[in-house]
């Protein structure tokens, strides 16, 4: 089975280190990289250049980059904030990746739901560590949600019930 990921990230080096990393985690990985808030979230919704897109098809973990700057209005708070506001997307586990610093960023990003919280560190080797064991836990060890188990809460138990 393909696994899916989305990845938002604005330095194409960084995105890079990322591919390759995931890849070596697990070679049979779909990595989609979109370079602003704009753009993933067309991505995520099907609008825009993914209007065609499969929508049935979302990702299995989105890694997302808090420092979108280059489309106002489109922060990487603003993309968390939007993909957890929609059944289609909030079960969708959300990684930040965000630049060492801010601890207000860090309490806005679990404010709105974000799944996981990394700084990334300046040390190229360290950052490369860190997004082995991101990708050993989300892509191999973690048990996401599915279609089939993200049922209202309470569905399962009433129609076992009924039986």
């Amino acid at each position: 089975m393909v696994l899916e990921l989305l990845l938002i990230e604005t330095n194409a080096s960084d995105a890079e280190i990322v591919i390759q990393a995931l890849s070596n985690v697990n070679p049979a990985i779909h990595i989609e990289v979109v370079r602003d808030g704009r753009e993933a979230l067309d991505y995520l919704f099907g609008t825009g250049k993914y209007a065609q897109r499969d929508l049935q098809i979302q990702p299995d973990l989105i890694l997302l980059n808090l420092n979108l700057t280059s489309v106002p209005g489109f922060s990487g708070l603003d993309v968390l904030r939007v993909v957890k506001s929609y059944a289609r997307t909030r079960t969708i586990p959300v990684v930040i990746l965000s630049e060492p610093g801010s601890n207000d960023s860090m309490l806005e990003s679990y404010q709105f739901n974000a799944n996981s919280y990394v700084e990334k560190s300046a040390d190229r080797e360290r950052f490369r560590q860190s997004l082995d064991v991101i990708g050993r836990y989300w892509l191999t060890v973690n048990k996401a949600a599915t279609k089939d188990s993200a049922q209202t809460p309470g569905a399962s138990a009433s129609a076992a019930s009924k039986s």
